[in-house]
């Protein structure tokens, strides 16, 4: 009786230690990720201390960027319909919205 007993539950302890040895391997993997965290935050910190003045020059650059992207994609993208004034008009309107919110909230 106690062998027939024994054969059923035998399975679900196989896989109960096959589940606790899965929870202790990624406990350990998730503890190994987790003590990565402090030193790139630190690596990351210094670096940003480290480039401090080149982060503007680096800011500059992505404008620049964005603003080729913007003269050689979008504004031939949006005159080739026909809609040459209303596209010109709103990257007029859009331009002095952007220059007055610079100005006005530094």
């Amino acid at each position: 009786m106690v062998c027939k007993m024994f054969l059923k539950v035998q399975p679900f302890l196989f896989l109960l230690e096959q589940m606790l040895n899965l929870e202790s391997r990624l406990s350990m993997w998730v503890l190994c990720q987790l003590s990565w965290s402090p030193i790139g935050a630190i690596m990351g910190a210094a670096l940003v201390m480290w480039m401090m003045a080149i982060i503007p020059y680096a800011l500059a650059f992505a404008a620049g960027a964005m603003i080729f992207v913007v003269t050689e994609e979008l504004i031939p993208e949006s005159q080739a319909n026909g809609n040459t004034d209303m596209a010109t008009l709103g990257l007029m309107v859009g331009f002095v919205v952007m220059m007055v919110m610079d100005v006005a909230l530094g």
